[in-house]
């Protein structure tokens, strides 16, 4: 039982390896990396998620600003399906697509076409909404219209362009 006796106890034993164990420190520093890292990933999706929402909310919205930019890329590319869906003059009945070419087609070519459109000045009042939007033309002259929109069933739609 001498022999017994002069071994170390069990928890000391189990002591000095646990001080001299890198491995079990390595695991600590392991563990805390994976909740550094898991943190690291969810505000990387959160801020993705933030992004795409803000993104469909504010794509998939129809301003008036909107309306205006489609008309002016329609009436620049000669879209005239395009632009009927956006023109709807007051006090008329709808322009159809043809409608819409006789009005616009032969006068823009005798001035040179549309080289550019933009919009500015956009103002929004409860359902109604006035704007600027300017057409640069192939004879080196611009036009300037102020617009009326209105909110029609949930979407804008240009009323009226006035020099």
């Amino acid at each position: 039982m001498d022999a017994f006796e002069e071994n170390p106890p069990l928890d000391d034993l189990q002591a000095e390896i646990t001080e001299l164990d890198p491995v079990g420190k390595i695991r600590e520093r392991h563990r805390n990396m994976k909740f550094i890292a898991g943190g690291i990933i969810a505000l990387a999706v959160l801020i993705t998620i933030s992004t795409i929402v803000f993104y469909v909310i504010y794509w998939f919205n129809p301003s008036p600003t909107k309306t205006l930019a489609t008309f002016c890329n329609a009436i620049k590319d000669n879209d005239y399906q395009t632009l009927s869906q956006e023109f709807s003059p007051s006090g008329s009945p709808h322009m159809s697509e043809s409608d819409l070419r006789t009005a616009f087609q032969a006068p823009l070519a005798r001035l040179g076409g549309i080289k550019d459109c933009s919009v500015g000045e956009v103002q929004q009042s409860g359902s109604q909404a006035t704007g600027v939007m300017t057409w640069a033309l192939g004879n080196g002259s611009t036009l300037v219209f102020h617009c009326q929109l209105i909110n029609k069933q949930g979407g804008w739609k240009v009323t009226l362009l006035t020099f």
